[in-house]
């Protein structure tokens, strides 16, 4: 059975770092790995080998490690293929309404992350999938997201507009509603109307696919450990103590918390310093590393986790190796055993 690794907490933490780093170190395991990643910096993705394909490349050096971009619009092209007959399919992936729910909004780009991590699970090409989870909304959005879709395209709202789901309803509606909906929208100067109405019924037909298939993706989440990434600043913590308050849906305790670019304990005790700019700032830097020192302590009374420092760097690591390497350094255990 795949093992999974969900990689959370809010945007601009380092999770795609952090994710990357675990990918790596369960892949020195020898495991087969893929990581998953959303939008890696620049340089992460050169040394990862990362270009614009969502399918799995391997990254150089390493025998036993694949590296994925999630591509959100491809995913949901794929989700009306797979739940819908051919035309209908087709008039979907060039609706103006379902590209706008596979592109812009968080819920469908978190759920496409469901989608495709539940693909290569099944595969069966992997040993253990790490996965760098969306930033939108948070966290814990991305673990709800298969009820929030499902829920949307089986809510009342959308049962009211399409109508129950009988054989013919889309032969009843060319021969009623869609000619009344051209002369609205003759009116108008657009399409509106009817790419509205197509657009509802077309998505109510590939509910009971996509109920199944988000019924899964939850049971993936439900097995998987959590690594939640938090940063020494106000948002990012209460995010990660929702996380840690409310898994929606992650049956397992968080596997570990890390707290990403803090300011070395020693840095704490400077020397007494002359008081000129260069001591000035040497204390600065002592009070700030004291105050992460205390927020690392007040986190882990309030959530009775003890998180794993990663410390600030000048120059980040930035090739899967260092950033294994930095793992395994700060006592970062993949929890595999």
């Amino acid at each position: 059975m795949t093992g999974i690794t969900l990689v959370m907490g809010s945007g601009g933490v380092g999770k795609t770092t952090v994710a990357a780093g675990t990918a790596a170190l369960i892949a020195q395991s020898g495991l087969r790995t893929l990581a998953i990643t959303v939008d890696p910096a620049r340089r992460l993705a050169d040394a990862m080998g990362i270009g614009q394909a969502s399918d799995p490349t391997r990254v150089a050096g390493f025998a036993h490690l694949d590296v994925a971009m999630l591509d959100a619009a491809a995913a949901w092209d794929d989700i009306a293929r797979r739940h819908a007959d051919a035309a209908t399919a087709r008039r979907l992936v060039t609706n103006p309404y379902f590209r706008a729910v596979a592109d812009r909004f968080p819920s469908g780009q978190n759920y496409a992350a469901g989608e495709t991590l539940l693909h290569h699970a099944e595969s069966g090409s992997y040993d253990h999938i790490v996965v760098d989870t969306p930033p939108a909304e948070g966290g814990s959005a991305f673990l709800a997201a298969p009820r929030r879709i499902r829920t949307l395209v089986a809510g009342r709202a959308l049962r009211v507009l399409t109508g129950p789901r009988l054989p013919g309803r889309r032969l009843v509606y060319s021969v009623t509603a869609r000619p009344a909906l051209k002369v609205a929208d003759a009116v108008l100067g657009g399409r509106l109307l009817e790419d509205v109405a197509e657009f509802l019924l077309d998505l109510s037909a590939i509910y009971p696919g996509l109920a199944r298939r988000s019924r899964a993706v939850e049971a993936l989440y439900a097995g998987a450990g959590l690594v939640v990434v938090v940063t020494p600043d106000p948002g990012p913590i209460a995010e990660a103590r929702r996380i840690l308050s409310h898994p929606s849906g992650a049956t397992r305790a968080p596997r570990a918390v890390v707290f990403n670019r803090v300011v070395p304990h020693a840095w704490t005790k400077a020397p007494p310093a002359p008081p000129d700019p260069v001591g000035a700032n040497l204390s600065r830097w002592a009070a700030e590393a004291a105050r992460h020192e205390a927020l690392r302590h007040s986190f882990s009374s309030h959530t009775g986790v003890t998180p794993i420092p990663l410390p600030w760097l000048v120059e980040p690591p930035a090739s899967p190796l260092a950033l294994a390497d930095l793992m395994r350094s700060a006592g970062f255990d993949p929890g595999l055993s």
